[in-house]
């Protein structure tokens, strides 16, 4: 089985996931995965394709330089990964959220409906599920690899309650889940042993580099392909 993931930042964990895998032979032999790295996820909430009907042509002039369309001409996988929908650092980041939740929240100062919650997530992945459903329903197999969970580190932390901003993220994940299941996409989870027992990522899983503060790292990485090959086994 040959597999292409595409997506966002979090992709670079991916691929040196693969690289390890590949440097200890530690992956199936049935499943070839390789990795393609669209770009910054800031621009997936916007209109980075266009649907040609048979393909996605990636029309976001930082995006076309790493992959110019989906299916590619002359090359074919036998499934689909999307790293982005799950990344959300994109909403949690937002200085808004200081004032405003949902009400399963705590602390919050102005709750907000889960109706206006769920349209605020629909609104970041809408052109995300749109791409995905491209290929579907041109009968390829898709499914979406999950973004890690926060880290301690990260600054969003700082700002607010990090128990609210927690669970904030675990919304954000259940309706994108939501999301996904309506059009019949798995998702590929974040293995347990990256998180701890009140939901934040392990440190151990942290990239070297200080700066980065919602990234995984090369371990991470390989666990997660680890996930990826044996869930796409079981969909044979």
């Amino acid at each position: 089985m040959k597999v292409l993931i595409t997506g966002d930042s979090h992709c670079a964990a991916l691929m040196l996931g693969v690289k390890l895998h590949e440097k200890n032979s530690t992956l199936p032999a049935e499943v070839r995965i390789s990795v393609r790295p669209l770009g910054s996820g800031i621009r997936m909430p916007t209109e980075f394709f266009a649907d040609r009907g048979s393909y996605a042509e990636i029309t976001e002039p930082r995006y076309k330089k790493y992959l110019t369309r989906l299916p590619q001409e002359g090359r074919h996988f036998d499934a689909y990964g999307l790293c982005a929908p799950f990344n959300t650092s994109r909403i949690y980041r937002n200085a808004d959220w200081a004032n405003f939740a949902t009400s399963a929240m705590p602390g919050a100062p102005f709750p907000m409906s889960m109706s206006l919650f769920r349209r605020v997530v629909m609104d970041d992945q809408h052109y995300m599920l749109k791409f995905l459903d491209v290929l579907r329903r041109n009968g390829h197999r898709v499914f979406v690899v999950e973004s890690p969970r926060p880290f301690r580190h990260d600054p969003a932390l700082k700002r607010r309650d990090p128990a609210a901003i927690l669970q904030l993220d675990r919304e954000i994940r259940r309706v994108t889940r939501e999301n996904l299941a309506a059009l019949g996409i798995p998702v590929i989870s974040v293995p347990e042993q990256c998180i701890d027992g009140e939901g934040y990522m392990l440190a151990r899983f942290r990239p070297e580099d200080e700066n980065d503060t919602h990234h995984g790292n090369a371990e991470y990485g390989a666990l997660m392909i680890t996930n990826i090959a044996t869930a796409l086994q079981q969909m044979q």
